[in-house]
């Protein structure tokens, strides 16, 4: 019988050769842990591992070997993040990013120190570029990208609409393969640019360009998929889809972005359709959606 792994966690033991092949799969390596784990993330060599488990200890491990090279108890009231995000990320063989309620760290765990570290940040949710060298932070109500190797903030911005309590401004955060435009997930109305920015309305079906527009009373939870030029801090594209939520955002090239999304019924809370969007930036047009 086969172990009962979800799909990350049947990756990852994929690429580590966790398992050994045969009728039965056995493990070559027991990462154990003292509570369930909610994030993990490998280097870019993938020699090491970094867990965050639901009591918001930390573990860095040896890929190879299993060995368990650091443990920290993070100063964390609950786990972090949305469903799809990571919050602890290793950005090289020595040094791990993480959220504490308060801040943003970047520690060397080989010679045990703090190489930076980003105050007035309270994570809800956090994503790593491919390449690991910028870091999207949101509180949903401010998104913040850092430079990875020395911890400066190279855009901000108060997205949130000040005047809509259901207004959620930063979910599921997406770079660009060339780490040009960050996708993110936006609820109720936003805005971006300085303190003279306008709102810009998420009720409406067309696609935009810009951003310089008002909007008026808006409906409680309306989600939109909103693109951002890193370099210029432009609105770059925007659209919605018939699903009720976004589950996962992800670039597939530098203009296209891909978003998982699904409705479930209100009663039961059960999956009642699900659809995966296809968009094109550079055009502004939905290249194609697959429904189910």
């Amino acid at each position: 019988t086969y172990p009962i792994t979800a799909k990350a966690q049947y990756a990852l033991a994929e690429a580590l050769q966790v398992y050994t092949v045969g009728s039965v799969m056995q493990p070559t390596r027991v990462f154990q842990h003292d509570a369930s784990v909610e994030y993990l993330d490998l280097s870019p060599s993938d020699k090491t591992i970094v867990t965050l488990d639901a009591a918001s200890t930390m573990y860095i491990w040896d890929a190879y070997t299993g060995e368990l090279i650091k443990e920290i108890q993070l100063n964390l009231a609950r786990p972090l993040g949305d469903e799809n995000s990571d919050c602890v990320f290793l950005v090289s063989d020595s040094e791990v990013i993480y959220p504490t309620e308060e801040s943003i760290v970047c520690y060397d765990f080989i010679n045990d120190k703090v190489v930076w570290t980003v105050e007035n940040i309270k994570t809800q949710v956090a994503a790593c570029s491919k390449d690991d060298s910028f870091l999207a932070v949101s509180d949903y109500t401010k998104l913040i990208v850092i430079n990875s190797e020395n911890g400066e903030k190279i855009y901000e911005v108060e997205g949130a609409d000040p005047e809509n309590i259901n207004s959620v401004f930063g979910r599921n955060p997406a770079f660009s393969l060339d780490n040009n435009l960050l996708a993110l997930r936006v609820t109720g109305g936003y805005q971006l640019g300085t303190e003279n920015s306008e709102l810009v309305d998420t009720t409406e079906e067309e696609v935009y360009s810009m951003a310089e527009r008002t909007t008026e009373e808006e409906p409680d939870e309306i989600d939109k998929i909103i693109v951002i030029n890193l370099k210029t801090g432009d609105l770059v594209s925007e659209f919605t889809y018939d699903e009720e939520f976004a589950l996962d955002v992800r670039f597939v090239d530098n203009e296209s972005v891909a978003v998982s999304a699904v409705t479930f019924d209100d009663e039961s809370s059960v999956v009642i359709s699900s659809a995966l969007i296809c968009f094109n930036t550079s055009i502004n047009e939905i290249k194609w959606i697959y429904k189910n």
